[in-house]
């Protein structure tokens, strides 16, 4: 596991510290996968009904609070698949 690899999952640990009422992989691009569910947050993948895909620094944006991940999904920063109405509850959530 990469230093910035566990920087990530410590940054979406504290942005999600109950876990998700959804199962959600992250493909963090250059560092690798996280995976979200109800028991939290941890590094690898796991069966989703959601993927959110995109590299380190937009990652990073989203969960700061920085970005607007719609902005980000409509720009082509942040690539979504699966259940949308889970990605919007996610959103609100970070």
């Amino acid at each position: 596991m990469t230093a910035k690899l566990h920087e990530a999952l410590e940054a979406l640990q504290a942005s999600l510290p109950n876990g998700f009422d959804g199962c959600i992989n992250f493909e963090i691009t250059d560092l690798g996968w996280l995976f979200v569910n109800p028991s939290g947050v941890r590094i690898g993948t796991g069966a989703a009904d959601l993927v959110l895909r995109a590299d380190s620094e937009t990652f990073a944006a989203i969960i700061s609070g920085q970005k607007d991940p719609v902005h980000l999904y409509f720009t082509g920063r942040l690539q979504i698949e699966g259940d949308l109405n889970l990605a919007m509850r996610l959103g609100r959530q970070l």
